[in-house]
């Protein structure tokens, strides 16, 4: 966020270096909002890019973590899908523009194992402390 910021108030430093182009402040309107709507607009994106692609992955993975409070098998059963569904979108697709969707998928099973890890995690500290 600090440098999307910081790329509107050194604007006029770009312009005048001819980095970008000037056409007015409605640009900066319609590209402040396509940042807030998770579209990837050029210079004044930065690192927005992780936005849409975390949320994605979150969404994807609180529906997961819903799924394994009713029935756990099928909850890892999705977390496969979701790697298998990933890789073969991101080998077939890419991972430019607007593909953090097939990324997202990827990062499901990390989420689990993370989600795994934690609660081994507390059982291995809590045997090393007693």
């Amino acid at each position: 966020m600090l440098i999307c910021f910081s790329s509107f108030i050194l604007l006029p430093l770009w312009v005048k270096t001819g980095t970008v182009t000037w056409s007015g402040y409605h640009e900066i309107v319609v590209k402040v909002k396509n940042i807030l709507l998770f579209r990837q607009d050029g210079y004044f994106d930065g690192a927005m890019w992780f936005v849409p692609f975390m949320a994605v992955t979150s969404f994807i993975y609180s529906v997961l973590l819903l799924i394994k409070q009713r029935n756990i098998k099928v909850y890892y059963l999705f977390v496969m899908i979701c790697a298998f569904m990933g890789t073969y979108l991101v080998m077939k697709k890419g991972v430019g523009g607007y593909d953090y969707k097939w990324l997202a998928l990827l990062m499901i099973p990390i989420m689990a194992a993370g989600n795994e890890y934690r609660k081994f995690e507390s059982k291995i500290v809590e045997k090393e402390f007693r």
